[in-house]
């Protein structure tokens, strides 16, 4: 139960257990009311979209994968589905770099290389967008590409909605003085935000 979490952790902790609180984003609320009360110098590790904002927490953002990496990943992922077929080292290195590198990703795309040529998949990407192919046994923030923005969108208020919007349309992107002409406000909280949700980095 809930109420237990809190003495469950004390106790972990006052033993030297190391603690990970996975997809911590459902029950954030939760996991930051709990680590505000941990002992300074208490290592517990925590995996969620945005920081907690927490006394002595240190933010470590995670990458899209390097192509190696990436393409490692690809190929573990269509042979766990049973593909045997070689793939073209140069084709998976280009499907990897078009999905930016993202592990989700390249989770959902890989088994279907099993039943379709590498640019058939590119080209159904493009032509069907994010909701192309689907994991129904994953939870639903997981489910797809689509499903993982669409959370990300909900937590998200309406500037930083707006900046993400136009962003979308300028692959150049913006200057910081052409996002606060553009809001017509100050900027700098929802821009916050977008970095802090890996929706958007900054560049130079």
């Amino acid at each position: 139960a809930a109420d237990d979490v809190p003495r469950i952790v004390q106790a972990a902790l006052s033993r030297g257990v190391q603690l990970l609180f996975d997809d911590a984003d459902a029950v954030v609320d939760l996991v930051r009311g709990v680590l505000a009360e941990v002992p300074s110098g208490a290592r517990v590790l925590v995996t969620c979209r945005r920081p907690l904002k927490l006394r002595d927490e240190r933010v470590w953002s995670v990458p899209p994968l390097a192509a190696r990496d990436a393409a490692a990943l690809f190929l573990h992922h269509y042979r766990r589905v049973g593909g045997q077929a070689p793939l073209d080292s140069e084709e998976v290195i280009a499907m990897v770099d078009y999905l930016g590198g993202h592990p989700l990703a390249i989770e959902l795309t890989a088994p279907h290389a099993r039943l379709l040529p590498l640019t058939r998949i590119r080209d159904r990407l493009e032509q069907r967008g994010l909701d192309s192919f689907e994991d129904p046994q994953r939870d639903a923030r997981h489910a797809s590409i689509a499903a993982c923005l669409a959370s990300t969108h909900a937590v998200l208020q309406p500037p930083a909605l707006e900046i993400l919007g136009a962003l979308s349309l300028l692959p150049d992107g913006l200057s910081f003085d052409e996002i606060e002409a553009f809001l017509g406000s100050d900027p700098l909280k929802p821009l916050e935000d977008l970095v802090e949700t890996a929706m958007i980095g900054r560049q130079g």
